[in-house]
Order: C-alpha cells, then structure tokens, then sequence
C-alpha cells in the first residue's frame, strides 16, 4: 500500500502528463469515435479521484476554488435545463478542460525548474501558433486565404479564422516581449527576432481588437518592469478616452473592422451587443443556454440589418458572452475568477521582481489584460480549441504565485530567525 500511495503521488505530480491525451478527444469531439469522448470525460474525475487517494484531496486548494465550483453547477443547470443538449454539451466540455488544464498545472508546476520550463513550452508554443496560422490562414485575414496553401486544417478545410489566431497570439506575445525584456546578451536576440515574426503574423491576421489587446499587455509588461511607465500610460489612456468619447463611432469601426458581415462595424456591433444585453435581462438566472445564442438570436431577438440566414455564434464580447451563456450567477463566477488571476498576477510579479521567473509571471499577466481588452470587442474563446490555449496560458499564473508566494514567505520568516538569533546574542 504505501508503494501504491507513493505512485499516486508521482501521478499528481505530474497530472499534466496523463491529461494531455484525455484533452485531444474533447477538443475534437466530431472527428473521433463517441465512445472515446466519454472515455475521456470519465477520465477528468477519476484524475482528481486518484489525486484524493494519493494526496487527501481531489484538487489542491487555490483562490479560485469556489468560482470554478459555481461555473460547474453552472454547466450542470445547464445540460439539465438545455432544450438543445448538442449545443450545450459542446461548450461544457471546454469548461471541463479548462478545470483540469488548470489544476494540473497547480499539481505539476510546483517548482521554479518546472515553471522555468513552462514559460519556455509557451515561447515555443507561441512561435508555432505564428507559424502554422500564418501557413493556413483563411480568408479575413491581410492575406485573403492560405498563404501558397502550406497547411489546411483537417477540422476546418477553409483554413485557420484569422481573428481566433490573432487573438490567440494577444494572449501569448506578452510573454515573448517579457522575456526579450528580461534577457540580456545575445540571448535576446533570437528572442526577438520570434517577437518580430510574431508581430508580423499578428498583423497579417487584420484583427484589430487582437492588436489593441496586445498594446494593452505591452504596456503591462513595461509597468511590471518599471513603474516609472506609468506616467506615460496614464497620459496615453487618457488622450484614447477622450478620443473614444468624442469620437466612439470611428473608434470602434476601427477596432471591429476587418471583414464583411453586420458585425465588422459599429452600428453592427452595437446592435448585437443590444441584444445580448436584452438576454442577460430576459434570462438573468439561466442565461440563454450554454452555445445557444445564435439560436435565440434568430427566434426571440432577431436583428434589424440582417436576415436569419448570418450565422452569428456569439455576441462578439467576452462578458456579454459569459452572461448570456451562464446567466448572472455564472457571470459572476467568471468575473471573479479574471479578478483573481489578475490578483494573484500581481502578486507574482511583485513577488519575482530581479528573480529568473520575472518575465514569466509579467508576460503571464500581460497575456491576461491582453485577453480582457480584446475581449471587449470580441470573443474568440468562445470556440473550444481558443479557450483551451487560453487558459493552458492563464492556469500557469497560480502555480507560479503559489511557489513565489511561498518563497516570499519562507524569506521573511528566514530574516525573522535572523533577526531573533540576534536579539538572543545581544
């Protein structure tokens, strides 16, 4: 028994591992056999069983402990009370993901190598998400289709939607630009030249809310380096509010132009968001039901500038999208959860400043204001294989406070000792 013990333990410890294979079924549910899928949904708790009999609890405990327990009851409302279970089942498994991504990483990355080794898989990640968007790039994007038709994605045979790679590389970016910042010598060098390259597929992509949410995580990662940046930022936020109030129309069009279709300008924007408020308001509780927007879209809140015949998945907004698909409640329980990580975000870098993993923890929480602005605008997690990159990004920030946090802690109670041991000889 103690043998089987220290074998579970060794499995927690590495719970990432063994939550890798159960990931690719639910990300890809319609090209794989069903019985796969439920096997991998079965295997995301029996994870956290095996992590209670090997540890004493089924997930270690965090800040964002009870949102994501508010989001699962949320998700259980929502598959019990769904008149279209197939549009439901589909988004509950993306919050399912999202759950294990983000306790295995609190399990695994439990150590300064191991998170030293996480920000160095998502530089890489990064690198090649630039890579392979730029190859097989649908059309919206600067270059029109698929650049000299290098990669067609077997899920979707008209190539990579721009605005989900280039908000997918929003998120990532920051961490990039944080460890170009960090790095000195020659090191920094290929660094930035990947940035360069990135910056370049991110704007071939054509998604403007994707660059404007980058500009807002650059300018994080140079507050979190140097908070004498905040002046300068202070006073450019405050010419871009005045602007944007004097002039919101143009400012928006700016932003959600980039494409054909009613909601690539302000009035179209604006009038979808109208109507995912008037959701919010009819289903406070509920919400619409979890992938079911489009559908009430057309039945209760039809728009004025289009026909039924636009297909309209999601609300174009991050928030309003948790709202009308959770309900209050829900909504709630996610803006906690950004609230938190923003926190604990904070609390990381302070923590790191003048350390190694500074560039990790400022590129993460660059990543993350990054996701927040452009999600004013739009909503590209709203798709599962987005959200589950997002959020393997986002899930390293607790590990990574927990361990600075730690560290911090052990410090302080080093110098206490001292500082007693010297009271004691005087």
């Amino acid at each position: 028994m103690p043998r089987l013990k220290e074998l579970l333990e060794t499995l927690t410890r590495w719970q990432l591992v063994p939550l890798a294979p159960l990931v690719v079924p639910l990300l890809f549910p319609e090209r794989v056999p069903v019985a796969l899928v439920a096997l991998a949904l079965l295997g995301l708790p029996a994870l956290w069983i095996l992590s209670r009999l090997g540890r004493g609890a089924f997930v270690p405990a965090t800040p964002l402990d009870l949102p994501w327990l508010i989001l699962l009851l949320v998700c259980l409302g929502a598959l019990l009370l769904t008149a279209s279970p197939e549009l439901a089942l589909p988004q509950v498994q993306k919050i399912l993901v999202a759950v294990a991504l983000y306790y295995g990483a609190v399990n695994t990355l439990s150590g300064e190598a191991r998170l030293t080794w996480a920000g160095i898989a998502i530089l890489v990640a990064t690198l090649a998400i630039a890579g392979v968007g730029l190859a097989g790039m649908g059309p919206g994007g600067a270059l029109g289709g698929r650049p000299m038709g290098l990669i067609t994605p077997f899920w979707n045979p008209a190539g990579f939607n721009p605005n989900i790679v280039g908000g997918t590389l929003a998120v990532m970016m920051p961490l990039t630009l944080a460890y170009a910042w960090g790095t000195r010598g020659w090191r920094r060098l290929p660094l930035l030249a990947a940035l360069l390259f990135e910056g370049g597929a991110l704007f071939l992509t054509q998604s403007r809310g994707a660059m404007l949410g980058f500009v807002a995580g650059t300018a994080c990662v140079a507050l979190a380096r140097d908070r004498r940046w905040g002046l300068v930022l202070a006073t450019i936020s405050v010419v871009g509010i005045a602007g944007l109030l004097i002039y919101p129309g143009p400012a928006l069009d700016f932003v959600t132009a980039g494409g054909a279709g009613v909601v690539n300008s302000a009035q179209g924007r604006l009038e979808l968001w109208s109507r995912a408020l008037a959701m919010m308001g009819d289903f406070p509780f509920t919400g619409v039901g979890m992938g079911s927007f489009g559908r009430a879209l057309w039945l209760l809140y039809p728009l004025a500038t289009v026909g039924p015949d636009t297909v309209l998945d999601h609300a174009h907004n991050l928030f309003l999208q948790a709202g009308t698909d959770y309900g209050l409640p829900g909504l709630v329980a996610w803006l906690a959860q950004m609230a938190l990580l923003l926190w604990m975000g904070a609390g990381a870098v302070r923590h790191a400043r003048g350390g190694g993993l500074w560039p990790l923890a400022a590129g993460l929480l660059g990543g993350l204001v990054a996701y927040l602005v452009h999600g004013l605008t739009d909503s590209f997690t709203y798709y599962a294989k987005g959200h589950t990159v997002v959020w393997a990004c986002l899930s390293v920030i607790a590990p990574l406070w927990l361990v600075l946090g730690s560290r911090a802690q052990g410090s302080i109670e080093s110098r206490a000792q001292v500082a007693a041991s010297a009271v004691g000889a005087v």
